[in-house]
């Protein structure tokens, strides 16, 4: 069975590897470390997610339609 240690590990690596020093703590660091990265890492992640939506919902949609 996976933990979430793991779980968390696997999601941190598939962001990049700017954040290999963030893996490389949850692994090796002290576990309140680890959770300090982990907490930054999703406040940082949620911020680009938000932003991203923003910039989503004010472009104009764009939708062709075909002509017959």
């Amino acid at each position: 069975m996976i933990g979430n240690e793991q779980i968390l590990c696997l999601r941190i690596e598939m962001f990049g590897s700017h954040h290999r020093e963030a893996i490389a703590g949850f692994v090796h660091g002290p576990l309140e470390s680890a959770r300090q990265h982990a907490l930054e890492l999703r406040n940082r992640i949620d911020r680009f997610q938000h932003a991203a939506e923003l910039v989503l919902h004010t472009q104009p949609y764009q939708r062709s339609t075909p002509t017959i």
